[in-house]
């Protein structure tokens, strides 16, 4: 019989640590891009769109982040501000749109209206910053930091020059989102995409609160999409309408109606306004030169690769 031999310790442990090796995780790194960005919705291959347009409240956020790093008397936090004048075009609505669309907490789920293109340019690049330093908190690979000044402040650029911080980046995550203003192509895709959603889903949808999210082929009897200013017995009514069809959530996404939006395109708008009538070519780009209360916006987004130069 073959004697008995006894294992030295150290390679009993060493094939152990072998074993239960094989059965722990290297430390994984999260690939953002199988994840939707906030806010929007997949509507073809790295590529999505907002499901609504802009909120009063949403560039709000924007113009608070500006204020706090930059500083209320900065010219970054002024560049941000809307331009409110032509409200006064309606002399029942002038003062009180003039005054209070945009911070009046009533209006904080309308959209938002009254800023050029360079400014929305702006937001969404401000919002790119905000979404992939979100991401990097959330995976522990940054410390959210409360206390950024105009010195030292979160964004792409910074953050993968080392500038953020003075700290090397963790290249392990090197996807991150981009959003943008769309294309007309692009908008014609989200437009197509959510109008077969609001045609499936916009019977259970009331009248009162849902009519003007359904295509224009829908409701043939409006003079336009959402109502006219000072109609009636000349009571204020509202011209525009919530980004959003609160009222059934199973309906809300629309592209027709309520306001035009930017496109990249430089200076050019598509989809038809409050003011527009149901006769208006809402698929066709039209020339804008210049902010107005009733262009708003919508972004949208890709995830990008980082590529170090």
């Amino acid at each position: 019989m073959r004697p008995f031999r006894f294992i030295p310790i150290t390679l009993f442990i060493t094939a152990i640590v072998v074993v239960l090796s094989s059965f722990i995780k290297k430390d994984e790194v999260k690939d953002f891009s199988k994840e939707t960005p906030p806010g929007t919705t997949k509507i073809a291959d790295n590529l999505f769109i907002d499901q609504t347009e802009i909120s009063n409240f949403s560039y709000a956020e924007y113009t608070y982040w500006v204020m706090r790093v930059f500083g209320e008397d900065s010219k970054e936090y002024k560049l941000t501000q809307p331009e409110t004048f032509g409200w006064l075009k309606d002399s029942c609505l002038g003062y009180t749109y003039s005054e209070y669309y945009f911070m009046h907490p009533k209006y904080r789920s309308y959209p938002m209206v009254g800023i050029s293109q360079e400014q929305v340019l702006n937001y969404c690049k401000w919002r790119s910053d905000r979404i992939f330093e979100l991401y990097l908190i959330r995976e522990k690979a940054l410390l959210r930091n409360p206390a950024q000044h105009a010195e030292n402040y979160f964004s792409v650029e910074n953050y993968y020059s080392g500038k953020y911080n003075n700290t090397p980046p963790d290249l392990r995550y090197n996807i991150y989102p981009e959003y943008r203003l769309p294309t007309k192509e692009e908008w014609l895709i989200g437009k197509d995409f959510f109008e077969a959603y609001n045609l499936k889903n916009g019977k259970t949808c009331k009248k009162k609160y849902c009519d003007f999210h359904i295509r224009k082929e829908d409701i043939p009897n409006h003079s336009n999409y959402n109502v006219v200013p000072c109609d009636g017995d000349s009571l204020l009514v509202e011209p525009l309408k919530p980004i959003r069809c609160y009222k059934n959530t199973t309906l809300g996404f629309y592209f027709y109606g309520n306001v035009s939006e930017w496109l990249a395109e430089e200076n050019k708008i598509i989809g038809g306004n409050w003011r527009d009538t149901i006769n208006t070519h809402f698929d066709i780009p039209q020339q804008q030169e210049y902010p107005a209360e009733y262009v708003g916006f919508r972004c949208v987004a890709t995830w990008k690769k980082y590529e170090k130069k």
